[in-house]
């Protein structure tokens, strides 16, 4: 789901991708970027602060994820492309 909201520093956020595990224990967060040029580090940093200013439950293990055109790799995030995604469903 996407989440919009007030964070921890009372400001307004959007947050692309958010999911929980069903047994609570994890977090999926996620960034959309449409672009054909992504500074993942960049995202990340992005997605760092995010994590840092949600006002939900936070739980031990928190998963950050691009979704972008074109394959990548780092060490700390998961990239996605659609291929990806599709590819997964069937």
């Amino acid at each position: 789901m996407r989440w919009w909201g007030i964070g921890l520093s009372k400001k307004q956020m959007e947050i692309d991708l958010l999911a929980q595990s069903t047994d609570g224990n994890a977090l999926l967060i996620g960034e959309v970027k449409w672009t054909e040029s992504v500074n993942i580090e960049r995202v990340l940093h992005s997605l760092n602060q995010k994590i840092e200013n949600l006002p939900i439950y936070k739980p031990p293990t928190i998963f950050k994820a691009v979704f972008q055109q074109l394959h990548a790799s780092h060490p700390e995030v998961y990239v996605f492309t659609p291929d990806d995604v599709i590819g997964a469903l069937g």
